[in-house]
């Protein structure tokens, strides 16, 4: 067992008193890091308020080469992070590294799109814009000290899509990982303190959240929040800081629809994949499926077949389905199958569960009473649901509590672009199943998924502001 450091003011440091880390896989104590205090988060506050003048002071080719200098470092710890997340949150080890290596490639892009389009100032004036008597620059500055927390199931990606933006930009960085998580971001910040980061500019939070938590959020030094992870927890960042830019990325509903043209095979294929990869522990997991009543007996037979084919096991194996994320995560999913089972729907395979090992699960003949149809189950979980009036399916699906993502199967592209336009959510995919990806494209949810825009230009955009110069002719 290691006692991992993490970076405060400039300094690798530990402390006496300590979070345990226990790893899904075995329940095993895996590691520990520093359990902070309230009084330490008000230094690193300081810390990082005072480091902002000097770093955002910096020239941007300077910053920029900061930030190469942290992706360098990262890459040589490639093996390091990919097999620490794997044991850390019970992801199969080859995802790990498919996660690491599309987050490399997230800062080069993160650099280029500031390089074309952030570091030099919009120009307003006659010559384009018939614009008399004026030219107007008006840059993109930061913001100050940003607040960037993350989630446990994608440690990597979703810590440096907030964390490299907003330190191009010019701010610092406070940066909270989950607790499931923390060890991988105890490396993030071992390489982020060997590019020799001024001090201040970068500093991990590492601590019970039960007991600073809402102590994190409430400081008032913060000038900017990036949050991922759960709604009670966003809507509570929302109602503490209401006066400050805020991105939200939270829960997500996401249904795929398959209307009776669609291919069977390839839908059925492409909606396992969707619906159990990492175990269905993702926002944009498919969590609610509406099959037309025609298809209905072949699509599930088609999916039943892709179910039962799927492996089950240690991630180190790289299984399809590994242990979930703690047996309180798997106690949620099997309640939801327990109480759909109650109220008449039927377990097509699956059902059962051993620790926080859930296995995966299709439940047929889903109904608006049931728990499973609104709530969110980030489970290895696929409800099915039966219709035969697609104008039912629009209404369901649009008076979900939720609007991140949400699929649409069909051979007929343009009926499914206008279905598309009638369904209220953030971005609609047609045959595939919703994905984050790729970081070019904008990422957003609407209604209790959150707000604010991610993606790389929409990232350096939420962590700045404009600031106009106008010259008076």
């Amino acid at each position: 067992m290691n006692d991992y450091k993490i970076l405060v003011n400039g300094k690798m440091i530990t402390k006496k008193e300590k979070l345990n880390i226990t790893s899904p896989i075995n329940s095993e104590i895996i590691g520990t890091v520093p359990a902070l205090s309230k009084n330490d988060i008000d230094k690193i506050y300081r810390s990082s308020e005072i480091a902002f003048k000097e770093w955002s002071a910096l020239e941007p080719k300077l910053r920029i080469k900061y930030i190469e200098d942290i992706k360098k470092n990262l890459i040589k710890m490639r093996d390091e992070i990919s097999i620490t997340m794997c044991i850390e949150i019970s992801k199969p080890l080859k995802s790990c590294y498919q996660e690491f290596d599309r987050s490399i490639e997230y800062i080069d892009l993160t650099i280029k799109s500031y390089k074309d389009k952030f570091m030099n100032p919009k120009i307003i004036d006659k010559s384009i814009h018939n614009v008399e008597g004026k030219n107007g620059f008006f840059y993109r500055v930061p913001l100050g000290v940003v607040l960037a927390i993350s989630p446990f199931n994608y440690p990597v990606n979703l810590s440096l899509a907030k964390i490299i933006p907003a330190l191009i930009l010019g701010n610092t960085v406070v940066f909270k990982p989950a607790t499931q998580g923390s060890l991988v971001g105890s490396l993030i910040s071992k390489a982020i303190y060997e590019a020799n980061l001024p001090a201040g500019v970068f500093n991990i939070i590492t601590g019970k959240g039960s007991e600073i938590g809402d102590y994190l959020i409430e400081n008032n030094l913060i000038s900017m929040i990036s949050f991922t992870g759960g709604v009670d927890v966003g809507k509570n960042i929302a109602n503490k800081k209401s006066m400050i830019p805020l991105v939200l990325e939270l829960g997500g509903k996401d249904a795929a629809i398959v209307l009776k043209d669609a291919n069977i095979v390839e839908s059925a294929k492409e909606i396992t994949k969707g619906t159990f990869d990492y175990s269905g522990q993702r926002c944009t997991a498919i969590k609610l499926v509406y099959l037309e009543k025609s298809i209905a007996d072949k699509f599930i037979k088609e999916v039943s077949k892709n179910v039962l084919e799927l492996s089950i096991g240690n991630p180190i194996d790289n299984p399809d389905i590994t242990p979930m994320i703690n047996q309180s995560a798997a106690n949620w999913g099997k309640k939801l199958i327990d109480d759909a089972v109650k109220k008449g729907a039927k377990i097509i395979t699956g059902g059962n569960m051993d620790n926080n090992l859930l296995f995966p699960t299709v439940l047929s003949e889903i109904k608006k009473n049931m728990l499973i149809f609104d709530e969110e189950q980030f489970a290895p979980i696929m409800p099915i649901v039966i219709y035969e009036d697609i104008n039912e399916v629009v209404n369901s699906f649009n008076s979900s509590k939720y609007g991140l993502q949400g699929s649409i199967f069909s051979k007929n592209i343009k009926k499914a672009h206008e279905l598309a336009k009638r369904l209220n959510t953030g971005t609609i995919n047609i045959n595939k199943s919703s994905s984050r990806g790729p970081d070019i494209f904008p990422f957003l949810g609407i209604k209790d998924s959150g707000f604010g825009v991610q993606g790389i230009d929409w990232a350096l955009e939420s962590m700045s502001r404009i600031k106009g110069i106008i010259e008076n002719n």
